[in-house]
């Protein structure tokens, strides 16, 4: 799943930043910001609150030889601002990628007779989704797999052990997951959470069972999409909007 995420991501940008006006490029920026900002306090809040109430654990000490090497320091020039976009692309740096990404979308708006370059990008992200679906076909058997390797391998002190973690966490994810953040979504877009679930719950599942958010992507730009056309902005809309766009001198 993981192998379509970054040239989709890629393509996405540089196109739909491509087609937009600078007018519009700002506002996007200013309510993305303020969206970002707005989640970014939820998160941490949660990081905050939540290890006050887990117990405390307590274990012995013993020695281990990596606790004598000296840890790696991260370049947070090399991760966000890529020398080689290239090299960034290959080493999977996702950051450096998108920040070259809206550089060359933020360019290509810019740019006179960009029309069929973008029709090309547009056309090379329906087939990353397409791919993507098709492998979406084969997450049930993923996601049973994990389910029975965590299952297999997990003893019942360990559950007993890890057991007030586990209540936390639940009610940690369903608080946010299915409470606040979806009031949220429906105060801000019109968007029941009932709609919300619907359109994602397979997604959500698959998110559940990997862990890693990044690698449904394209899955999840299709829900959305999807919630769209559910609110009355069809297709049809999104494009007489891009042909305005593209039209504009």
């Amino acid at each position: 799943m993981q192998m379509t995420v970054l040239p989709f991501i890629m393509v996405s940008i540089i196109a739909n930043l491509g087609r937009t006006s600078m007018s519009d490029g700002k506002e996007l920026l200013f309510k993305g910001l303020k969206t970002l900002l707005i989640l970014l306090s939820f998160g941490v809040a949660a990081l905050l609150i939540l290890p006050l109430s887990m117990p405390e654990w307590t274990a012995s000490s013993f020695f281990n030889p990596s606790t004598i090497k000296l840890p790696q320091s991260t370049n947070l020039l090399d991760l966000y601002i890529p020398s080689n976009p290239f090299g960034a692309m290959a080493k999977n740096v996702v950051p450096a990628v998108v920040l070259f990404s809206i550089f060359m979308g933020v360019g290509l708006s810019k740019v006179k007779n960009k029309d069929i370059l973008i029709r090309n990008l547009d056309i090379i992200g329906d087939a990353l989704n397409h791919i993507n679906k098709i492998v979406v076909k084969l997450t049930p058997i993923g996601i049973f797999a994990i389910a029975a390797y965590n299952a297999g391998t997990m003893t019942v002190d360990e559950l007993q052990r890890l057991h007030a973690y586990i209540i936390i966490y639940t009610l940690a994810v369903l608080l946010l997951g299915f409470y606040w953040l979806p009031l949220l979504i429906s105060a801000t877009t019109g968007i029941k959470p009932k709609q919300l679930f619907n359109a994602t719950k397979d997604t959500l599942l698959t998110i559940f069972a990997t862990g890693k958010i990044i690698i449904v992507l394209p899955q999840l730009i299709d829900n959305i999409k999807t919630l769209f056309e559910e609110q009355g902005h069809s297709s049809d809309d999104v494009k007489i909007k891009k042909n305005e766009i593209a039209k504009t001198p």
